[in-house]
């Protein structure tokens, strides 16, 4: 069977040996190793930190330190389940700070501009989650598709064809509302045109985002 990341090192015809990262025993030339993010581990100290030799080498091994594999080793410790149980956290910690952007977007009217899931999931992705929306509106840019424009404590924000187009507040020098249904941002001395915007929100959109202009 073939263990994948299991290497044997040769040079001029004679094989290199590894030090263990765990015990700084030399690695049997027939032994393998498993290469990790700032060392060399030989395979039992491996297994023993709750690895396998097959897969976990190719999707862990590279984010795995030393000291953690000697310390998991030592005190006989399961690593893996370790690792696991942070990306868990990671990803609960990802999902809430995602779920409060969607609640902020939902507060300043997002909803009433019939988004796609993925196109809200997107744009709640895309703002922080100690960035404060102000205020939303749309419109279209350069008469194509329409966008959605979100208004944030740091930048505008536009989403047109799932692209996301970021104007930070620092760049922006004019924002300008027209009766007749226009808008424009002059950003880095380049006038980006919106057309056709929601009436109802677009006036109060310039006017907020305007008091937070530098």
């Amino acid at each position: 069977m073939k263990i994948a990341h299991i290497t044997i090192l040769s040079y001029g015809g004679y094989q290199l040996a590894k030090t263990c990262v765990v015990d700084n025993q030399k690695i049997g030339l027939m032994a393998g190793y498993i290469r990790i993010a700032d060392g060399d581990i030989c395979r039992p100290h491996w297994k023993a930190a709750g690895f396998n030799v097959t897969t976990d080498p190719t999707k862990l091994a590279a984010q795995v330190l030393a000291k953690e594999v000697k310390h998991a080793v030592e005190n006989g410790e399961n690593l893996k389940a370790q690792l696991k149980a942070k990306e868990v956290v990671l990803i609960q910690g990802q999902n809430a700070e995602t779920e409060s952007v969607k609640q902020m977007l939902i507060d300043k009217g997002l909803a009433k501009f019939n988004l796609k899931d993925k196109e809200f999931l997107q744009l709640s992705q895309t703002i922080a989650s100690d960035e404060t929306v102000l205020a939303v509106t749309s419109g279209r840019l350069n008469m194509t598709n329409k966008s959605i424009l979100v208004g944030t404590d740091r930048r505008i924000i536009e989403l047109r064809n799932l692209v996301i187009t970021s104007y930070p507040l620092r760049n922006i020098t004019e924002l300008t509302y027209l009766k007749l249904g226009n808008l424009y941002i002059v950003t880095s001395g380049k006038k980006v045109f919106y057309s056709e915007t929601d009436k109802s929100t677009a006036a109060d959109f310039v006017n907020i985002m305007s008091s937070k202009l530098y």
